[in-house]
């Protein structure tokens, strides 16, 4: 979308969820809540075609455990999707300074998946997108979800690689799940590279999502916990893996590493 061109509600307030669920300040106010809120005042968040984020700086500002320099990332993230969008976004004063490389750099520590980040910004296309695979499935055209037992399975099996490729559903460690919905699948933890005591893997599109359980590891340096999410990522390109992202046994994100810039280089966050 073009700036200027009339955005989509949904996709402003979800794009905007949907990026601070990603980061440091995910546990800052509600993500549902924050949605609420910002619904409630879109007037004053998007007028004269522009994205006023100001007034989500000053909302989370007023929350206890808000830390500044954690805002940076997600601020930075909306300001890059600025075309993506359809509106011109302007940032807080508190980040007024930062320049657009600076902003793309910011925005590297706060990976959104490529499938969230489509499913946030077309969330109506989304929908059609699926009426149409399960149309396609049950051989109707209605998308009845009926249809005969003896090709039930391989349908729900072909629905899900399908899904998993236009960004139907969010990752394990994202804000929304569709009900029914696709599922990762499970990888064996074997086949992962890398120096991680892995309890559970699992995949879904291009993300690779990992449960480490052992707190000890988490206790590690960082250079040698960085070293070997590097290296886990590094070995998952003939997988076509872009993005892994590493959670605790309460599922909270704990680290993260991506493909980002072209040619591709590795960023590692650990939170």
């Amino acid at each position: 979308m073009a700036v200027g061109e009339t955005p989509n509600r949904e996709s402003v307030l979800e794009s905007i969820t949907v990026v601070f669920a990603n980061s440091k300040l995910k546990d800052v106010v509600g993500t549902d809540a924050l949605k609420s809120v910002l619904s409630g005042q879109y007037r004053d968040l998007v007028a004269n075609k522009t994205l006023h984020l100001q007034l989500v700086w000053d909302l989370l500002e007023d929350q206890p455990d808000f830390v500044a320099e954690d805002a940076i990332a997600p601020f930075s993230v909306l300001k890059t999707w600025e075309e993506e969008l359809g509106l011109t976004v302007e940032v807080p004063a508190a980040l007024a300074k930062y320049s657009a490389t600076e902003f793309i750099t910011q925005a590297s520590h706060c990976p959104v998946a490529r499938t969230v980040k489509t499913r946030a910004l077309n969330p109506d296309g989304a929908r059609a997108k699926a009426r149409e695979t399960m149309a396609a499935l049950d051989g109707t055209g209605t998308g009845s979800r009926n249809p005969a037992p003896s090709t039930r399975k391989p349908a729900l099996e072909a629905a899900l690689g399908l899904v998993a490729v236009i960004g139907l559903a969010y990752g394990g460690y994202s804000l929304y799940q569709t009900t029914g919905g696709p599922q990762f699948k499970s990888v064996e933890a074997s086949q992962i590279q890398g120096d991680l005591p892995i309890a559970k893997a699992k995949q879904l599109g291009d993300e690779m999502n990992l449960l480490i359980e052992d707190e000890a590891w988490y206790e590690m340096p960082a250079t040698t916990r960085k070293d070997a999410l590097h290296a886990a990522l590094e070995g998952m390109q003939s997988r076509s893996i872009k993005s892994l992202i590493i959670q605790d046994s309460s599922g909270a994100i704990r680290a993260s590493a991506q493909w980002v810039g072209t040619p591709g280089a590795i960023s590692v966050r650990i939170n």
